[in-house]
């Protein structure tokens, strides 16, 4: 049985714009792979991710650099940190 080549860079960023001529109707008309990052990233944090987590995902170095990632989240990133603590206590003793 043959096997496909693997994917490259520019065929993706390819099968990203012709999916987004075909399917994307609302103010994202056009996406990319940096683009999906960041939508991940923000996903992830607003549905309670820990910021440290989401900076280990995003293999950043520093905080700093990942919650530019999140300026667009409606959520404060120091209190959504404090927020996930809270919620990591109450899980570790039991009270989830």
């Amino acid at each position: 049985m043959p096997i496909a080549p693997p994917v490259g860079p520019d065929a993706f960023r390819q099968a990203l714009r012709e999916a987004s001529k075909l399917h994307l109707t609302g103010p994202v008309s056009h996406l990319f792979p940096y683009l999906l990052r960041h939508a991940c990233a923000t996903h992830h944090y607003e549905d309670g991710m820990p910021l440290w987590d989401v900076q280990q995902i995003l293999g950043h170095r520093w905080a700093t650099t990942t919650v530019g990632y999140l300026s667009s989240v409606r959520a404060d990133p120091e209190k959504a940190s404090l927020e996930a603590s809270r919620r990591a206590v109450q899980r570790l003793r039991g009270r989830v």
